[in-house]
């Protein structure tokens, strides 16, 4: 996956999952400083982790959306619901890692 690779040379440390139920317990096993997920995942999608995270309380991952979805209200949704930032497909490889640093600086 392009998105763990650049990561990964960018020396984050990433662990992936291939849906957002995996997804969801992998940043259960292991709060990671930030979370990046796309909102059109099977099984559950990204705003699903986004709100199920909110209800379990307690401290919770910076947030990276990464979603096709432009419309405000969608967005407005995804901030209500917890996302920290957004990233509109198609993106740049640079701005992806902006937007990690970002979150990771901000804690």
């Amino acid at each position: 996956m392009l998105i763990v690779r650049r990561l990964e040379r960018a020396e984050h440390e990433v662990r992936s999952a291939v849906d957002g139920i995996d997804g969801l317990e992998l940043i259960r096993e292991r709060m990671p400083e930030v979370v990046v997920l796309d909102w059109m995942m099977p099984r559950l999608d990204g705003l699903g982790v986004v709100e199920h995270l909110a209800s379990e309380g307690g401290l919770r991952p910076r947030i990276l959306m990464l979603t096709a979805r432009n419309q405000q209200s969608d967005i407005d949704r995804a901030r209500a619901a917890g996302v920290d930032d957004f990233l509109v497909k198609p993106f740049l490889g640079p701005d992806l890692l902006a937007a990690v640093d970002a979150l990771i600086s901000a804690e």
